[in-house]
């Protein structure tokens, strides 16, 4: 029998334990600040230790074999800690079981990754995830058509990659053929077209405005879930109704939805005369979503024709845009309203080798390091540049919002002039609200401010209708 020095009452010898040079029983040594090891057994000093599952643990057992989630900061066993990896493959963090679970798996590798070190496949619904190594070592493609992943694809005769289950609608004359000649689709009328028709372009102007203004023509994509496939075609049918200066396409990254496209048109144009108030009526009062559906963006595309007078000026007019964009790239993302992983899947900043804010930029630089390609590889950029006509503006997020979408294209404006306007040198040093509020415009304007990207107070305004922005397009967007 063994005596406890603390409280004197005698125990067996197992009860009796020796810390710090003093015998103590256990109930004596938990209360002057020890714990025993569920692990080894030995007696530390409690507030030096870590808990596992309710239970002590001393430090050099935590050290040997558990690890702290470095999201929930709770204790688990290395045997059970999950690695997430970054973009290059190599571990950012180690998380538990319940934790792991917010980070997508990819379907090649089985490894768990931060979102921006790989891509979901193009169907909103889909949870399947490809880490970047897997998707570009390991044979995988993105369906033009479905959107989804396939190590099976076959490119088309339009040189899009297809699964096999879409890629004869390309092979043969059918109603989703991709027309690569140099003649206009014919638009017959139809509600909603394949999506690779093209029409014969109608280029729109106000009375008196110049050859040379700038053009815009707008994607506009609007989905829903599937309950509302059969709303689809007469939606699309009353859109077409109201004007015949849009038409509607399928698109296979939408579940129920449809992409609406405008006509080439100057801003004055799409101000004033397209009634984009009353196209995202119908589509908003039969159910579809733009902003809030999770698949859908708004596209602007810019007439390379505006940009110079000549190639030489058009091309050096568009790497001082994709400067702009970079250098501006958190104001931009916040002006879009697209989440960070839509931004990396859809329309990633254009990556500009050796770029630096205060990069010594002349001609020579720019051309070097900013290529102007038609490869298809490259129109998930912000700035596609693939189009002979036209460069994209793919950054902006779906809306059903009039002035979100006019505010949109004079952003974008503004971008376009103040790039042909400004050498390289000012374009270095300038500030995003020289070039976002080039010219002063009232819906832009008001964007700007509710975005926190511009002033509160108004500016000089060049339409007399005070414009409205609130719920998801507005300040919590």
């Amino acid at each position: 029998m063994l005596k406890c020095e603390k409280c004197n009452r005698e125990f067996c010898d197992e009860e009796v334990f020796l810390i710090d040079g003093e015998w103590m029983c256990a109930e004596c040594a938990e209360e002057a600040g020890y714990a025993r090891c569920q692990d080894c057994g030995e007696w530390f000093v409690a507030e030096d230790g870590y808990e596992y599952e309710g239970s002590p643990l001393c430090e050099d057992c935590f050290n040997d074999s558990y690890a702290v989630c470095e999201d929930c900061g709770e204790v688990i066993h290395c045997d059970d800690a999950v690695a997430i990896y970054n973009r290059r493959h190599n571990v950012d963090r180690w998380v538990c079981d319940n934790c792991a679970d917010s980070y997508p798996e990819c379907i090649d590798c089985g490894d768990r990754f931060l979102e921006e070190a790989g891509c979901y496949d193009n169907r909103w619904f889909s949870e399947q995830f490809l880490c970047e190594s897997c998707y570009e070592w390991n044979g995988w493609a993105t369906c033009e058509d479905c959107g989804c992943f396939t190590q099976e694809a076959e490119e088309g005769e339009d040189g899009y990659w297809y699964c096999p289950d879409c890629i004869d609608s390309h092979r043969h004359d059918d109603e989703f053929t991709t027309h690569i000649d140099d003649e206009p689709d014919y638009d017959d009328g139809s509600a909603i077209h394949p999506y690779h028709f093209k029409p014969g372009a109608i280029i729109r102007r106000r009375m008196n405005e110049l050859v040379t203004e700038l053009t815009f023509g707008c994607e506009l994509e609007v989905d829903g879930d599937y309950s509302l496939s059969s709303k689809a075609r007469p939606t699309a049918q009353a859109i077409r109704d109201l004007t015949d200066r849009v038409y509607c396409k399928h698109d296979g990254s939408l579940n129920s939805g449809f992409e609406i496209v405008s006509h080439p048109g100057t801003l004055a144009h799409h101000m004033y005369e397209l009634p984009w108030k009353g196209i995202c009526s119908k589509a908003a009062k039969a159910g579809f979503r733009s902003h809030d559906a999770g698949t859908c963006g708004l596209h602007i595309h810019v007439g390379r024709a505006g940009l110079g007078s000549n190639e030489e000026e058009r091309n050096r007019t568009i790497r001082k845009i994709v400067v702009l964009m970079n250098r501006y790239w958190d104001e931009i993302s916040r002006f879009t309203r697209r989440t960070a992983s839509q931004l990396d899947n859809w329309a990633e900043v254009n990556y500009i080798r050796g770029y630096r804010l205060d990069a010594d930029i002349d001609d020579r630089w720019a051309a070097d390091r900013i290529p102007i390609s038609n490869d298809h590889d490259h129109r998930y950029h912000a700035i596609n540049c693939e189009n002979e006509a036209t460069i994209e503006f793919r950054v902006f997020r779906g809306t059903l919002k009039r002035d979100t979408i006019i505010a949109s294209i004079q952003l974008c404006w503004n971008i376009c002039h103040y790039a042909m306007t400004h050498d390289w040198d000012e374009i270095q040093h300038g500030t995003w609200l020289e070039m976002a509020a080039y010219k002063h415009w009232n819906e832009l304007d008001a964007y700007l401010a509710v975005r926190g990207l511009g002033p509160v107070l108004p500016q000089t305004q060049h339409t007399n209708r005070t414009p409205s922005f609130g719920g998801t397009d507005g300040i919590n967007g």
